[in-house]
């Protein structure tokens, strides 16, 4: 491994677990037991969440889209949370981290500049690898993921 290629970004599944306990509470907090409101979201990122392909689209029809909505039983048995937004804007704070206050790039930025710093001909073969990438590919990363029943399965940058 090429260590220039090597980017650490110590943000990941708790503290997405803890931004999206905290948007449940924002629209649940007399349906949540106290204490199990981490279990819960845990269990709802983990079942439930997925990468919108564009973020500013999904959010604004998320009102009116009512094929995201999904229904979660809480513990308790006698209530049942809908759903929506909250689906997706848990995992985008990986690539808007400005949304939690942290100033930092994303995760799709973070490959883009690990692979354009890699320049060792084992890793991949090239001489140089970013040759390969277009001079303007940091400001025109595209995220994708693929979906698999409602849920992403996997990402990255095409």
């Amino acid at each position: 491994v090429n260590p220039r290629g090597v980017q650490r970004w110590n943000f990941g599944g708790s503290d997405l677990t803890e931004y999206l306990d905290s948007l449940l509470r924002e629209r649940f907090s007399s349906s949540l037991e106290a204490g199990a409101d981490h279990r819960v979201a845990k269990t709802i990122k983990e079942q439930h969440c997925f990468v919108a392909q564009n973020y500013a689209s999904e959010l604004a029809a998320a009102p009116t889209n009512v094929d995201l909505e999904r229904r979660y039983q809480l513990p308790d048995g006698r209530h049942i949370m809908s759903l929506y937004a909250e689906r997706f804007q848990c995992p985008e704070v990986l690539f808007s981290p400005r949304m939690v206050g942290l100033d930092r790039p994303g995760i799709h930025q973070l490959a883009v500049q690990g692979v354009l710093a890699v320049k060792r001909r084992a890793l991949w073969g090239f001489d140089d690898v970013s040759r390969h990438v277009p001079a303007d590919a940091e400001g025109a990363v595209e995220t994708r993921a693929a979906q698999h029943d409602g849920q992403a399965v996997s990402g990255g940058v095409p």
